[in-house]
């Protein structure tokens, strides 16, 4: 109960608004040779809900969010962002610019309107201890480097999240704060996940 009040005192930004529909996808299809990850998928996703996105590894999940980002061309159809639409990324696998960023600087480096103290609140209410955020990023846990990014993500400003499997290497009470702080927020959230919950 006093995570969940610490998480929804945050006021997480979202940025500017995206109108009705944050995406249009349109007989989108993706395949490698022979083989069809998925063909004619068509929907629209309005603005502040949240779309999961489950299935088998090699399913072509990951292809999907990737065509999303521009990184990869559909084989056929589109999928158009609104035109405010300012997306924000948590890669399966990320890595820290700097390994010298303290947890602290990390987030001082997107957010510097907060005080000091304000951004310590955030990192608390994400389950970092007071003695853990001055120290290196390099000798956080996989988990906690996860937990981190999202909180970054999060303060950003971004509109829309899309989120690869976000739980991985998380413990119970991480993702219970993740889970937590993804419902405080109100943009447009995709998210892969082998997690149904």
């Amino acid at each position: 109960q006093r995570t969940l009040e610490r998480i929804m005192a945050l006021d997480f930004p979202i940025g500017e608004g995206i109108g009705v529909r944050a995406l249009a996808v349109r007989e989108l299809s993706m395949g490698y040779g022979d083989r069809t990850l998925f063909h004619d998928l068509s929907f629209d996703l309005d603005a502040g809900t949240t779309l999961g996105i489950v299935g088998p590894n090699g399913a072509g999940k990951t292809s999907f969010l990737r065509i999303l980002l521009g990184e990869l061309s559909p084989t056929a159809g589109k999928a158009t962002w609104a035109p405010k639409a300012r997306p924000g990324t948590l890669q399966q696998h990320e890595s820290f610019p700097m390994d010298e960023f303290t947890p602290f600087s990390y987030l001082r480096d997107v957010q510097r309107t907060r005080t000091d103290q304000k951004l310590k609140n955030v990192l608390a209410a994400m389950l970092f201890r007071s003695d853990e955020i001055d120290k290196p990023v390099s000798i956080l846990s996989g988990g906690e480097r996860k937990r981190l990014m999202l909180t970054r993500l999060l303060l950003e400003g971004n509109n829309i999240l899309l989120l690869d499997e976000p739980t991985n290497h998380l413990d119970l009470p991480s993702r219970e704060a993740l889970e937590l702080a993804l419902s405080a927020y109100e943009g447009t959230i995709i998210v892969i996940s082998h997690d149904r919950y």
